[in-house]
């Protein structure tokens, strides 16, 4: 039997699919601060990536200002790098 080999795997996500899952996730967080819905963060991500790739597979959903989208992921990723260094 081969020896099992470690590896890990980059798989790049479509930009549009990654704001909907943090968008449609930060929806799924209410429920817990607002109304006390006991919810896991992997409970969370799977229910988020469920209603995101339903909406993909049924809809054509395109960003209305890319520029503007652009802008807040790169000041939300450095008070996210920032938070992790710190």
């Amino acid at each position: 039997m081969p020896p099992k080999m470690a590896f890990s795997m980059r798989i790049a996500i479509d930009p549009t699919t990654y704001r909907l899952m943090r968008d449609v996730s930060a929806g799924i967080r209410v429920l817990q601060t607002r109304d006390g819905v006991d919810l896991s963060e992997s409970l969370i991500l799977e229910r988020a990536r469920n209603i995101v790739m339903g909406l993909l597979g049924n809809y054509r959903i395109e960003e209305i200002d890319r520029e503007q989208t652009r802008a807040d992921d790169e000041a939300t990723e450095a008070v996210e790098v920032h938070a992790a260094i710190g």
